[in-house]
């Protein structure tokens, strides 16, 4: 080593008070020093670009060697490395690094298992409603309630007869006064009608018989309009109609409905009265007698009426086939006596 790189030594240990790393950093400081020194020529300024490329390459030969140690006896499988760093390498670890560390992702939670949905408990039923206790009063009302609606019910099923048109003098001569006054005026009709001449007799007359023959037609009209079930049906509603207390007219008469068959009895009281032997006694006398009889009879002059029984049962059993569409099994009874 020359007396310029021995100076530029001493001078980058002697930098800082007490010992100084020989570091790459002052060791360029050092040669800075010396090379702003006005004693140098052009021969030591190319000796000093020697000395720091000689110092950059061999900066680790400034650790002084240590003695070896002493040898133990123990053999050495494979001889240890030697250190070795350059410059820019202890130039690169000094650095700082600008770069921030990447913050570590975070670990996501593992997914809890489901649970398993408890099972519901099963639905009670509702409570039964204990039943209302009504009073009399209110079971009367009840009753009444459902009394009208039957009723109702029926009214429509009795059917409503056409109205009819005055057939005789006296209404005739009632509706015109009432059509005049708006008021009933039964009494001045009957009066006036005693006053009336042959002629206005004779003319009310007139008005009331077509009256008639007009109701007639009307009435044959409206009941062919009607099948016989709807009149079979529209009777059996007056019938109970007039059970549950209403006042109604009269069964409607058509000749297209099926007649009842006669039982034994029956065609024996029919038979006796054809006679004439019950004639002016009053029909519940009369019934009261043949009654009598009947329970007299023997039993083979029976059998001619039970007989003529069995075959009314067989005409009635056809009817309502044909007219109504309703199977009916005759009794074919021979009813014994009563």
């Amino acid at each position: 080593m020359s007396c310029t790189s021995r100076r530029v030594v001493r001078l980058a240990r002697c930098q800082q008070p007490g010992r100084v790393a020989f570091t790459f950093s002052n060791i360029l400081r050092a040669s800075n020093l010396y090379s702003g020194s006005s004693g140098l020529g052009a021969s030591d300024s190319q000796h000093h670009l020697g000395v720091n490329t000689l110092i950059t390459y061999r900066a680790y030969a400034t650790k002084p060697v240590s003695r070896p140690k002493a040898h133990t006896g123990r053999k050495t499988t494979s001889p240890r490395k030697k250190a070795s760093t350059s410059a820019t390498e202890v130039v690169a670890a000094k650095k700082p690094s600008t770069s921030k560390p990447k913050p570590k992702a975070r670990a996501k939670p593992k997914a809890k298992p489901k649970a398993k949905p408890k099972a519901k408990p099963k639905a009670k039923g509702r409570p039964r409603r204990q039943a209302k206790v009504l009073t009399d009063k209110q079971k009367e009302a009840v009753l009444a309630k459902k009394k009208r609606q039957l009723i109702g019910e029926l009214k429509k099923t009795a059917l409503v007869h056409p109205i009819k048109l005055p057939t005789s003098p006296y209404q005739v001569l009632n509706t015109e006064i009432s059509k005049e006054r708006h008021t009933i005026a039964a009494k001045e009709a009957s009066a006036k009608l005693k006053e009336l001449s042959p002629a206005e007799l004779e003319h009310y007359n007139h008005i009331a018989n077509q009256n008639k023959a007009t109701n007639e037609s009307t009435y044959k009209t409206w009941l062919e309009s009607h099948t016989p079930e709807e009149i079979r049906k529209a009777n059996i509603a007056r019938t109970r109609l007039n059970n549950l207390g209403v006042k109604i007219k009269q069964k409607i008469h058509d000749e297209r409905q099926v007649k009842k068959f006669s039982t034994p009895f029956l065609t024996f009281v029919t038979d006796r009265f054809k006679t004439g032997d019950y004639h002016g006694l009053k029909f519940v006398d009369a019934t009261r007698l043949i009654a009598k009889e009947w329970k007299e009879v023997s039993g083979g002059d029976k059998m001619k009426y039970i007989d003529l029984s069995a075959q009314d049962q067989q005409r009635y059993a056809q009817e309502m086939k044909a007219v109504y569409n309703i199977d009916t099994k005759p009794p074919l009874q021979s009813v014994s006596a009563a």
